[in-house]
């Protein structure tokens, strides 16, 4: 399909149609919109999200409240060092990128683990993105773990980038005091 003949409307069938399949949570952000559409499956209920949601942020902070704060921070600058590694591949390659991520959530008794993923599927031609999707599904990994073992993973061939490759990219981002009142805002 040509990415360029997509709009909101089709990339909101394909995250609906990809949660009625997986069951998971689908949020489409529409970065020049400023919205969100989030798209439950029954993992949602875990979530507190019943049915399809539509939020005026191209953030989901609804779901993110309900995450383990610090491994929301961690998430962030992952997608941070997402977007810069991005920024420098051809137009042609930055599809084929996806983060893959481990986050907690937590009730008054349990601790769960959920997989997070997010992919950019359209951006405009100065490189900013346009549509961003992202998913969340429980989990088959329960072992305790801190850290939300972030990793960007090439997934037309598997690879596991290393953070050696983007890391470059991303260290003049934010500096350490930034990322402690980053921390300290999330708590």
């Amino acid at each position: 399909m040509n990415e360029e003949a997509l709009h909101v409307e089709d990339y909101k069938k394909m995250a609906a149609a990809y949660v009625s399949i997986e069951q998971c949570v689908a949020v489409l952000s529409d970065f020049q919109a400023d919205c969100s559409y989030i798209y439950a499956g029954n993992f949602g209920k875990l979530l507190g999200l019943l049915g399809d949601l539509f939020i005026d942020s191209a953030f989901e902070d609804c779901i993110f409240d309900k995450l383990n704060s610090e491994d929301v921070i961690e998430r962030h600058a992952l997608e941070l060092h997402f977007f810069q590694y991005l920024k420098n591949l051809p137009e042609e390659e930055y599809r084929n990128y996806s983060t893959f991520s481990r986050l907690r959530s937590s009730d008054k008794k349990n601790v769960y683990y959920i997989i997070h993923r997010t992919m950019y599927l359209k951006r405009s031609p100065n490189g900013s993105v346009l549509f961003a999707l992202c998913l969340y599904a429980a989990s088959t990994n329960s072992e305790f773990r801190k850290g939300i073992d972030g990793k960007i993973v090439n997934i037309k061939t598997g690879e596991t980038i290393s953070s050696e490759k983007y890391k470059p990219y991303t260290e003049s981002l934010l500096s350490q005091r930034e990322l402690e009142i980053l921390t300290h805002l999330a708590k």
